[in-house]
């Protein structure tokens, strides 16, 4: 395997912080419209061939580091990232991983639901692509065999589409519980690759009122 993925372990995560390794500018750009293609295709392809089709992604945009396009979007930066809305800034936080942090912390309003919903499900379509980009490469971050990593890829893919689909059921409570789950499993893909300590799993908080 070449040296397409070199920070793969920390890309896994649709969590943030700094990444392993640091590719140039265009090359994340380019990623960033391969990942968006896949996750078009989430809903209608099974996991083995997202797989191939990541796998392909990886290797033909020359995919260094799927990390950063988890980062915050900033407008007229060339190196733009995969942030949670369509519109920078639209959603507050755009960072996937600070945006996913949140919604496990702090349960949504019906009112940041209906203002939200769109660009969250797209940010759990977005996970499950990444998911399956990373579940074949990285072997020169990955800590752990080769089965569990693709077992971990395909955990953070489950999570992520059940994520998605709490978001489209508008279920407040689900969303906040799946976004912990997910977080969960980012966890552990940090510790995996190598990269910075993990942040501690979420705990959901309900909201004031709730037991």
């Amino acid at each position: 395997m070449s040296k397409v993925l070199t920070c793969l372990g920390c890309a896994a995560l649709v969590l943030g912080g700094s990444a392993l390794t640091v590719a140039p500018a265009a090359d994340n750009k380019v990623g960033a419209e391969g990942v968006l293609k896949l996750s078009e295709q989430v809903r209608s392809k099974e996991w083995g061939e997202l797989v191939r089709d990541g796998r392909k992604i990886a290797e033909e945009k020359n995919l260094f580091d799927l990390h950063t396009l988890f980062t915050v979007r900033r407008p007229g930066v060339t190196r733009s990232g995969l942030g949670v809305g369509e519109s920078p800034g639209a959603v507050t936080p755009d960072g996937i991983e600070a945006k996913l942090y949140r919604l496990a912390r702090r349960r949504l309003t019906a009112l940041e639901m209906t203002a939200e919903g769109k660009a969250l499900a797209r940010m759990g379509d977005v996970t499950a692509a990444i998911a399956a980009v990373t579940a074949s490469q990285g072997e020169e971050a990955r800590r752990v065999p080769p089965a569990r990593w693709q077992q971990l890829s395909k955990e953070m893919y489950v999570e992520a589409r059940a994520f998605r689909d709490a978001v489209r059921a508008n279920d407040l409570a689900k969303v906040q519980q799946s976004a912990a789950q997910l977080a969960g499993v980012c966890s552990q893909c940090h510790a995996a690759a190598g990269g910075r300590p993990a942040p501690p799993p979420v705990k959901p908080i309900a909201p004031a009122g709730k037991p």
